[in-house]
């Protein structure tokens, strides 16, 4: 779903208006985001969709997205697996799930690779295959998702059938964050900062890691960012430690407030 975000923000959300945005601002047509989609499902786009599934409208949700792969949108395909893989509107079904994440798959979706990895990976309707969940996020990786890239360096950082390494798993992190700016590599990042995971500890640099990763819409670096403040950790005022990395939110300097609003 993370991708599916990012990919709002460079198209048209509604009917014939478009909304231009750079990586940074918001869109400049702000009613835009606001005004429901088109009565005619038809004429919704898969942004549509993606905004009733956050607004809890499952069933339109999955009859814009069914619309949309029915025409080879492959990011809609890839959301209809995601809704029967949790729930969302409808029974866990997670062969369904899988066939969807396969669709994309051989048409050469990265995200659909990812996805069927992670099925194997927490062994969702199949058995818990470490190996062919690396398979499958190397096949992400090679297709250019970033967040394959972030999966297969959590194996390495967790030992996920392969032995533990740190090493390895820093550079996948830095070329998802590269490739794509990925909020959870960012994360990750921070948590090995924080920790002393293969580098040594240093709770500064993880601040901003977190703060980061906040910055461009990762759900879990708040709490860890709640975490270094119950530690005695102050916000940190100085973030240009990622000034070397290509960046699309940067996290606010504490002076200037809390982080920029994360996408839901």
């Amino acid at each position: 779903m993370k991708r599916l975000l990012a990919i709002c923000l460079s198209l048209a959300l509604c009917g014939n208006a478009a909304a231009a945005v750079d990586d940074v601002a918001p869109p400049t047509d702000q009613g835009a985001q606001d005004r429901p989609p088109p009565a005619d499902d038809a004429h919704c786009t898969t942004c549509d969709g993606m905004r009733l599934l956050r607004q809890g409208e499952y069933g339109r949700a999955m009859h814009v997205f069914q619309l949309r792969a029915a025409v080879g949108d492959l990011v809609a395909t890839h959301e209809l697996g995601i809704m029967y893989q949790q729930g969302l509107g409808v029974a866990v079904d997670f062969d369904r799930a899988r066939s969807y994440f396969t669709k994309g798959m051989n048409a050469g979706d990265g995200a659909g690779m990812a996805s069927l990895g992670w099925m194997y990976e927490q062994g969702l309707g199949v058995a818990v295959d470490y190996q062919q969940a690396r398979r499958y996020y190397k096949m992400a990786k090679a297709a250019g998702d970033p967040f394959g890239a972030t999966l297969l360096g959590i194996t390495y950082q967790h030992g996920l059938g392969v032995p533990i390494d740190y090493g390895q798993a820093m550079r996948l992190y830095h070329e998802a964050i590269v490739g794509g700016g990925d909020g959870t590599a960012m994360n990750q990042i921070g948590f090995m900062l924080q920790h002393g995971l293969g580098v040594p500890p240093n709770l500064k640099e993880a601040w901003c890691w977190y703060a980061w990763a906040d910055a461009n819409g990762e759900p879990h670096a708040p709490t860890h960012l709640a975490e270094l403040t119950v530690a005695g950790q102050q916000p940190v005022e100085d973030c240009s430690v990622l000034n070397q990395w290509p960046v699309k939110v940067r996290p606010k300097a504490a002076a200037d407030g809390a982080p920029v609003q994360r996408q839901p």
